[in-house]
């Protein structure tokens, strides 16, 4: 999960590209279920002409999340995602952005490291 925030902050599309396995599903509520990693691989493309969006490790009900900031002074997340794994490859990506009333509900941790780190930089 740092590997993938830490390149999405660096803004190295590829390298999130190359995380993905031929099979991943993308669920943004608003959308149809994208599959496949050169349909999914498009989302890097969106979010590549977002400039102030930036990401952090949270916890959300227990369970590792990506806050995600529309804005990189904000003090709290827009909204989050959930990343599912197989082995090094994400299977599936769960974009809560259209679901607001989510976030609004939710008891959210941000990781300090997330929030106090903005400058970039891949570890």
């Amino acid at each position: 999960m740092t590997r993938y925030i830490a390149l999405f902050n660096h803004r190295d599309w590829d390298s999130l590209r190359a995380l993905l396995a031929d099979d991943v599903k993308l669920n943004q509520s608003t959308h149809p279920i994208r599959v496949g990693s050169a349909d999914v691989g498009m989302f890097f493309s969106i979010c590549a002409k977002l400039a102030g969006v930036w990401l952090a490790p949270a916890w959300l009900e227990g369970r590792e999340v990506i806050a995600v900031f529309e804005n990189r002074l904000a003090a709290t997340p827009n909204y989050f995602m959930w990343l599912e794994w197989r082995g090094d490859e994400i299977r599936f990506i769960h974009d809560y952005k259209y679901v607001h009333y989510v976030m609004a509900d939710a008891e959210t941790n941000v990781g300090a490291s997330g929030i106090g780190d903005r400058g970039g930089g891949v570890t």
